[in-house]
């Protein structure tokens, strides 16, 4: 069997007789419970003032603290469910900026970097294109100082080979001679111009030199 304590008793008490629609109108000015503890605590403070009481009259005094509750309850500030929405939706975009900010620090990082990667490149490709135009100059300098040597020795062979013209003729005139007297004057020719020929001797004497030889021994040519 449940206990039911005196206090639980008396405010159970209390309510019913506050909410009792049996023995009074819903229309009656003290139907509505704050007006019914308000009523109660007039008394309360006429029995208070009563030298004279009873048990009855003190166990009334005693819920005074009950009904000064019905008609001024505790202010309680309660956060509101849109309050709470609010503030877990701010704490969300909060989450979500900072995650914002995180990924921009990171790709502003990732660009600087990529900056500085091309920066490095490109000085690499100036310092390269710079190296290879010195480098060519260089060498257009040591061709052009190779054409002046060539052009000089060239020249110096030529007046040598003209001056000595006449002693090289002699020589190929007694070569051919010679190799009539033993294969005959048709062979003889032939082997001199295979000996003698432009394209076996330009590479060394020149393209001029050369020539002048290949002319020397084609005027040998015996007639038919």
């Amino acid at each position: 069997m449940a206990y039911a304590s005196p206090v639980s008793k008396m405010h159970s008490n209390l309510y019913e007789n506050l909410y009792d629609s049996d023995n009074e109108d819903e229309e009656s000015p003290t139907s509505n419970p704050i007006r019914k503890a308000r009523k109660k605590l007039r008394e309360i403070e006429a029995l208070e003032n009563k030298p004279n009481k009873t048990m009855e009259e003190y166990k009334k005094i005693d819920q005074k603290e009950v009904y000064q509750a019905i008609v001024t309850p505790p202010e309680v500030e309660l956060e509101t469910y849109q309050d709470k929405a609010s503030t877990k939706q701010k704490k969300e975009f909060k989450r979500i900026e900072q995650q914002q900010k995180k990924k921009i620090s990171s790709y502003v990082e990732e660009l600087r970097e990529k900056k500085d990667t091309i920066r490095t490149l490109e000085k690499e490709k100036t310092d390269i294109i710079r190296t290879f135009e010195s480098q060519q100059k260089s060498l257009e300098e040591e061709n052009a100082q190779l054409r002046y040597c060539m052009e000089i020795l060239h020249d110096k062979l030529s007046k040598t080979m003209t001056s000595s013209s006449i002693d090289i003729s002699s020589i190929i005139r007694n070569e051919y001679e010679q190799l009539s007297g033993t294969k005959g004057s048709k062979k003889a020719w032939r082997d001199l111009m295979l000996k003698y020929h432009s394209d076996k001797t330009k590479k060394v004497l020149g393209f001029e030199v050369s020539n002048a030889i290949a002319k020397i021994a084609t005027d040998l040519k015996p007639e038919c």
